[in-house]
């Protein structure tokens, strides 16, 4: 639907915060079509009516390390009658984004947390101090 022809250009559009809504309109009318159809292969959530269902309720019924917190965005339906979705920036995790479940998944995933060591160790050492690293740990942090 989006008419954009060069990769780099589309990847920043892709990160745009009109892209991302409308992404997640799209998403919802496409949930909200499967739950009309009676022929209907999508599972219901069982926290789906409860108003308290958020990303923060959802990660407080975890025993595991939270990392990358920072980077997961909430988006609030103004009508306030939607559950709100989230969406992760880190560059490598490729705009994930879904309702509470799907992104508590994914912040427990290898490729988030291994984003989120990408963008610390960038963070904590200057480009200059990376060239020092050796040739495994920068294969293996994708530097």
């Amino acid at each position: 639907e989006c008419d954009m022809k060069s990769i780099i250009t589309l990847r920043h559009h892709c990160s745009g915060l009109q892209h991302i809504n409308k992404t997640f309109k799209i998403i919802a009318a496409y949930k909200e079509k499967l739950k009309k159809d009676p022929q209907s292969k999508l599972k219901k959530d069982p926290e789906e009516n409860n108003p308290e269902y958020d990303l923060y309720s959802v990660l407080d019924k975890q025993n595991k390390k939270i990392v990358g917190l920072r980077y997961i965005t909430e988006f609030i339906n103004p009508n306030g009658n939607k559950k709100p979705l989230y969406h992760c920036r880190l560059p490598l995790c490729q705009n994930a984004q879904g309702d509470a479940g799907h992104m508590s998944r994914h912040i427990f995933t290898v490729s988030h947390r291994g984003a989120w060591i990408q963008r610390r160790i960038k963070t904590l050492f200057p480009s200059s101090s990376m060239n020092r690293l050796s040739p495994t740990l920068k294969s293996i942090l994708r530097i």
